[in-house]
């Protein structure tokens, strides 16, 4: 089986933190008042008060996202056909759907790309889709060839529908997305108040707010980093990626971080520091690669070694302008427009709307940080619709949790659903009362079944049910 290096570092990494935690368990206990500030940290304060806690993501099977394609076509989430219709006049790219579980898009390219000897930018996809999660997108492949893409075998991925075409997909390619969710309650869960909140979503839609997952998990700096290129601040970018504090990160990370601060400007003592851990920190020692060979320009060749990254890190730092005026036309419902343009513009009106927070930010001139860095894209006029109505599959409430499925456009997120009906928290700690239980959501609304699924990645979820084992007993402890 082809391996990709990123999956080699995690089972390694893996086996040292679950020596570290039996030998310090306080360092990886997570206090759940932690979770308090997030929101706000990230632009978020006009949400319903009264909303029932909901635990998401307890297991990949509760997050199910299947694309919509570009003509309407849902890519779903299954382990067959193995191989699809070619087009015998239309040759020279490898179409492929790609299921995966418990890692990014990313990542799961990343793999793809590895283990057919490609370069990163042969392999393309429209969206980017959760790393907690069990997820189906589509993927274009160029360079390769059919019969190299069918006996391709990497961890946590299912390549299937394989055939030949044409063309390439890009970013933004896809018509939305299709989300079959589970989300676990607790014993005192009120459904009339939670019936009450889905009346209204049905009625007004939700506003468009970008979920912590834009964010960047388990940290939430992502905006601080692409503030930090905006700014042209590439030295206060470093640190931030380096040793940039966050109450949401484990203790136990975080001490790491605390040397890291101390290190700082002597790269090879930190590089020592990540050395233990060359999963969890293998954007930051790719940075350090980078400044060690760069010389004065180091910095600048850093933000090009994490190029996907650093992308999302801008696009975050857009994503918490929007938040924010979206917080305050969502107070005042009569002030907000139909759609709001995104920073990310060549249109100077969109740059208007954000400019009294870009000039106390240091960001306004960030047309001109951005020329070292070519891989950020500006579009011509991009923009949101401020409020989005989900196109409900089905709802059902049992004593476990709330099974919920809907279609959402592109540019809109299923947290951002959840977040207008619960109080959604998720990771640790992990609440005692949630049920263990594995769940077949698409089974439980008449949607379908995960069981093929379920059984191709098994040792994946096994190994996540393990994992959750510990986190529970460390939360008890």
């Amino acid at each position: 089986m082809a391996t990709h290096a990123d999956h080699s570092l995690w089972e390694k990494e893996r086996a040292f933190l679950d020596r570290e935690r039996a030998e310090k368990p306080e360092l990886f206990k997570v206090d759940p008042t932690t979770r308090a500030g997030i929101l706000a940290s990230i632009g978020i304060t006009g949400l319903h008060p009264d909303l029932p806690t909901g635990y998401i993501r307890y297991s990949p099977l509760d997050f199910l996202v299947e694309e919509i394609a570009s003509k309407g076509e849902v890519v779903e989430i299954a382990a067959e056909p193995k191989a699809g219709r070619s087009h015998e006049t239309e040759r020279g790219t490898v179409y492929a759907d790609l299921v995966k579980i418990g890692i990014s898009t990313i990542d799961a390219v990343q793999r793809v790309t590895a283990g057919l000897g490609l370069l990163q930018d042969q392999v393309k996809y429209a969206g980017i889709k959760d790393a907690t999660a069990v997820t189906a997108q589509r993927i274009s492949i160029r360079g390769s060839s059919l019969e190299a893409v069918m006996k391709l075998d990497v961890p946590n991925v299912i390549l299937k529908n394989i055939r030949e075409g044409k063309g390439a997909l890009t970013t933004g390619m896809l018509d939305g997305n299709r989300f079959t969710l589970f989300v676990r309650v607790p014993p005192t869960f009120d459904a009339t108040v939670f019936s009450n909140r889905l009346s209204d979503i049905n009625h007004y839609g939700v506003i468009n707010y970008y979920g912590p997952q834009r964010f960047g998990v388990p940290r939430h700096l992502s905006h601080v980093f692409g503030l930090h290129i905006l700014r042209g601040d590439l030295d206060g970018l470093l640190r931030a990626v380096f040793y940039g504090p966050s109450p949401t990160e484990l203790r136990y990370h975080a001490q790491i971080r605390e040397r890291i601060a101390d290190a700082y400007g002597d790269w090879k003592a930190m590089r020592a520091i990540y050395a233990p851990l060359p999963y969890s920190f293998r954007h930051e020692l790719a940075m350090l690669d980078a400044i060690e060979a760069g010389g004065a320009d180091g910095p600048v060749r850093a933000v090009h070694a994490v190029e996907q990254q650093a992308n999302l890190w801008v696009r975050a730092y857009a994503s918490y302008l929007a938040n924010h005026l979206l917080s305050d036309w969502g107070r005042d419902p009569q002030k907000m427009p139909a759609t709001l343009p995104l920073l990310l513009s060549l249109d100077p009106k969109a740059r208007e709307l954000y400019l009294p927070t870009l000039k106390a930010h240091g960001t306004d001139r960030f047309l001109e940080r951005l020329r070292p860095f070519r891989f950020i894209n500006i579009g011509r006029n991009p923009e949101i619709a401020t409020r989005v109505f989900p196109k409900m599959r089905g709802v059902k409430v049992v004593p476990e949790g709330v099974a919920i499925s809907f279609e959402l456009p592109k540019a809109a997120y299923a947290t951002t659903v959840l977040m207008h009906l619960f109080e959604a928290i998720t990771g640790s700690p992990i609440p005692e009362w949630i049920d263990p239980k594995e769940i077949d959501t698409k089974e439980l609304l008449g949607l379908g079944s995960m069981t093929e699924i379920q059984k191709t990645f098994r040792k994946e979820l096994d190994l996540a049910a393990s994992m959750r084992k510990g986190e529970s007993e460390e939360s008890e402890g």
